[in-house]
């Protein structure tokens, strides 16, 4: 596990859009994130950037090949190794849908269900001197696969 290094001649960048149209009571002060796990377990994320009518997008760039990827939609304030933890809006990537060095996603539409979750999630995190993730938050947990 751990983050990205390598060679910047072989960068893969993938672009996922996002549609949060539908949220009502949509608002810019939210922040969101999302996250990127390769299958060796190799992570990188980004902040998603919205328009005011709740079209977003974030870039996630990747030194190499990134392969299959898992994504990870969720509240931007959360630390990357949290958001892994969460129960949380997620897509699958297959390697198949690499091309060349550059993917563009079709949106993915954030229910307002997650956006809600992310408002309460985004007040308080765990530190590594409490007692455990979650303990005192009441965050919906799930094992890390």
């Amino acid at each position: 596990m751990g983050r990205w290094v390598g060679n910047r001649q072989q960068r893969h960048r993938l672009v996922v859009s996002l549609d949060a149209r539908e949220v009502e009571g949509f608002s810019l002060d939210q922040p969101v994130k999302v996250l990127a796990r390769t299958q060796e377990g190799r992570t990188a994320s980004a902040p998603a950037h919205f328009d005011r009518e709740g079209r977003g997008s974030a870039t996630l760039i990747f030194p190499g090949d990134p392969g299959g990827l898992m994504l990870l939609v969720g509240p931007g304030d959360a630390p990357d190794e949290e958001l892994e933890r969460l129960r949380t809006l997620g897509r699958e990537v297959p390697q198949r849908m690499w091309r060349g060095n550059e993917l563009v996603l079709p949106a993915l539409r954030v229910p307002a269900y997650w956006w809600s979750w992310w408002r309460r999630w985004s007040r308080v995190w765990w530190s590594p001197g409490a007692a455990s993730p979650g303990a005192t938050t009441g965050l919906p947990q799930i094992t890390p696969g």
